[in-house]
């Protein structure tokens, strides 16, 4: 497994896509995007966190090498400015918990 990915599969292992859709009905956030979904937002914000990722375009050019999900920098940058910061914390929170 390539060192870049494992991280990814560490947290789809510990965080079930159930669990974060409860954390979004429990802040009443519909997901509505196709592509840039919350789950993609987390998985960019791990990766751009452990691979020390210098910005948001920098992550939406290597994201993809990792195995992430193509998005331009805009719509993460767009879709992360109208995500609650309290969703954010709750399933860190529940993947620390983990």
């Amino acid at each position: 497994m390539n060192k870049h990915n494992t991280i990814f599969t560490l947290t789809q292992n510990f965080l079930s896509e159930a669990e974060i859709q409860a954390v979004l009905a429990e802040f009443n956030y519909v997901d509505s995007a196709r592509k840039c979904t919350v789950s993609t937002l987390i998985s960019y914000l791990i990766g751009a966190a452990t691979n020390e990722w210098k910005s948001l375009r920098h992550a939406a050019d290597v994201g993809p090498s990792t195995g992430l999900v193509s998005v331009d920098h805009s719509s993460l940058s767009k879709h992360l400015k109208t995500l609650n910061y309290g969703i954010v914390k709750r399933i860190f929170d529940s993947l620390s918990a983990s």
